[in-house]
């Protein structure tokens, strides 16, 4: 038999698939790519994204290879006891800050246009989405990542330096305006612990400390934009709108910002699209591993759903709470900066 399911159940998977498809990846115009790809027609494309023809199994296989996807993550839950992760691709195809974030704004802009919705995000960490407003800090932590965590042989004997040169920091900042205005357009609910600047404040630290900053004292200008940036998340859970920097005028999504300081010890999102739950985990601040598996994402929706209930609401109303767990935050790095401005006095 060369289709891979009976006829009743092949048009469900494959319907599905499809569906996955259109959702999952941005690609303007289905049919051309599937024309392309298992060399048929205008008139054969459209028949298997209808389900008027069933697909074969090598081009299931075919699909799946040159879209980066599991068959899991095309067909199904498969297998409920196996769930199935893609990476970013942080060192695939264009390497380096650049690709990483072309990559997202195509990942983003498809949530975007699926109508993405019900977004809860819980992190122990500054939230990546964050930092796109913030392109120095962002550009710091793909630096530490890429030269400690992952040991780039490219970075081994590089310094960290603010000054990038003119091109790639217009094309940085404008990618990051656009990761940035897309994530703005989302409603969604957050919730954060105190540790939240951590991370953050011990990596600059420790790059001082080694002298692995090319000018020493850019730390300090580190901290400030830290300072900025908690500036900015104040006030815009203080009025429950997410809010753009490059934008004064602009008013977003819906913000709901939640403290939790027992149980939050990751950094996950997990939203709706096209009735389908996609799940993501954040690792090395900046990288992401997704999923399309609904049995896993249904008991990680879960867990999220019940964090807002055991946590303080620190958006819109709930000024004391709000005030005082960004100090704690503005307190952390002060700290820092007054022993970083004693080292360079």
């Amino acid at each position: 038999m060369t289709d891979y399911a009976s006829a009743s159940d092949g048009k469900e998977l494959q319907a599905r698939l499809m569906q996955r498809l259109k959702t999952m990846i941005n690609r303007t115009n289905l049919a051309d790519e599937l024309m392309d790809l298992l060399d048929v027609g205008q008139d054969g494309a459209y028949r298997r994204i209808a389900g008027k023809t069933l697909l074969k199994f090598k081009e299931v296989v075919e699909i799946a290879s040159h879209f980066h996807l599991s068959l899991d993550e095309l067909v199904g839950d498969i297998n409920p006891n196996a769930v199935t992760f893609l990476p970013s691709g942080l060192q695939q195809h264009e390497p380096g800050m650049i690709g990483y974030l072309k990559g997202l704004r195509a990942l983003m802009k498809t949530l975007r246009d699926n109508d993405a919705h019900d977004i809860i995000i819980a992190s122990k960490d500054i939230p990546t989405f964050q930092l796109f407003q913030f392109p120095i800090l962002l550009q710091f932590k793909m630096f530490f990542w890429r030269k400690t965590m992952f040991d780039d042989p490219e970075y081994k004997h590089q310094k960290f330096n603010l000054i990038l040169q003119s091109h790639e920091r217009e094309t940085i900042n404008n990618l990051c305006n656009d990761i940035a205005r897309t994530y703005s357009q989302l409603d969604s609910t957050e919730v954060w612990t105190a540790e939240l600047a951590y991370g953050l404040i011990k990596q600059i630290k420790w790059y001082d400390d080694l002298g692995q900053f090319e000018t020493p004292g850019d730390s300090i200008q580190l901290v400030s934009e830290a300072e900025n940036m908690v500036n900015f998340l104040q006030k815009m859970a203080e009025e429950g709108q997410k809010l753009l920097v490059s934008s004064p005028s602009f008013k977003g999504g819906k913000y709901e910002l939640y403290r939790q300081d027992l149980i939050v010890n990751d950094n996950v999102i997990s939203l709706v699209i096209q009735d389908q739950i996609r799940t993501f985990h954040i690792y090395n601040s900046i990288e992401y591993l997704q999923t399309g598996h609904q049995i896993y994402g249904k008991q990680v929706r879960s867990w999220l759903k019940n964090l807002p209930k055991r946590s303080v609401a620190i958006s819109t109303f709930n000024e004391k709470d709000r005030v005082i767990y960004f100090n704690e935050i503005r307190g952390q790095l002060k700290k820092l900066r007054s022993d970083l401005e004693r080292k360079y006095s």
